[in-house]
């Protein structure tokens, strides 16, 4: 199954790793990796981190940051920024709420939706 992974990303980087546009490499969106029971998951994708970042370099002698894009639980925030091999932590935290008040105020409120509770 790695191997099938690391062909698609050899593909990708051979499609499009030195077009001019390209900002960054994204491996994954809100997966679930915060758990303790998913730390295979969390190694998975830095290995594809990994591969991506010395394949670009190889094939097209050029370092694109990678990121992987976490669900948005920021109690976990703080272990996987350490853990994940990112040059940019990121976080789909669009969700708290109908306005980004709550994301920029420190309030880690998610919204009613998200967590099934009233606001």
């Amino acid at each position: 199954m790695l191997e099938l992974i690391l062909t698609t990303h050899r593909n990708i980087i051979d499609e499009v790793g030195n077009h001019p546009a390209l900002l960054m490499w994204v491996m994954g969106n809100e997966i679930d990796i915060a758990s303790e029971n998913r730390a295979f998951m969390r190694k998975r994708i830095n290995d594809s981190i990994k591969f991506a970042r010395q394949y670009t370099l190889q094939k097209w002698n050029r370092s694109v940051p990678l990121t992987t894009c976490v669900v948005d639980v920021p109690e976990t925030y703080d272990m996987l920024a350490v853990e994940m091999d990112v040059e940019v932590f990121c976080a789909n935290a669009g969700y708290r709420s109908d306005s980004l008040t709550d994301l920029f105020s420190g309030n880690p409120q998610r919204s009613a939706h998200y967590n099934n509770s009233p606001m």
